[in-house]
C-alpha cells in the first residue's frame, strides 16, 4: 500500500497485491473515497483466511480527519479452477476526529 499524489487532484491510497511472495504484483487499485491532501498513515494486515485489511487516515468532504478501513476478500475457489478474482469490500469509516494542523 502506498499513496499516489496528483497536485490538482490530491492523494489516493493505492494497493497492489502479490500471490507469489512479492516476485510480482497485480495492477494497482485506488482505494480513496475522495482524493485529498489528508491521506496518511497507511497500514496493511493479512488475516489467517488470507484477506488483506488496509487502514489509513483520510479527510472527509468537510475536511474532518477519519480512519478508514477496507478488506480485500480472497478469491473463492482455487486459481486452477478459474475462480473469481479477489474483491474489495465497501469502505468503512472507523472513526472521525478533528485534528489541529
Amino acid at each position: 500500500m502506498w499513496f499516489s499524489a496528483t497536485p490538482s487532484i490530491g492523494v489516493n491510497a493505492v494497493y497492489a497485491g502479490s500471490t507469489d511472495n512479492g516476485a510480482s504484483f497485480g495492477a494497482p487499485v485506488a482505494l480513496t473515497l475522495r482524493p485529498s491532501m489528508g491521506e496518511t498513515h497507511p497500514s496493511v494486515a493479512v488475516s489467517p483466511q488470507n484477506s488483506a485489511h488496509v487502514i489509513w487516515y483520510e479527510a472527509d468532504a468537510g475536511g474532518v480527519d477519519q480512519i478508514v478501513h477496507r478488506v480485500l476478500q480472497p478469491p473463492s475457489g482455487s486459481v486452477s479452477t478459474g475462480s473469481a478474482a479477489p474483491a474489495w469490500d465497501e469502505t468503512e469509516v472507523i472513526s472521525s476526529f478533528n485534528v489541529v494542523h
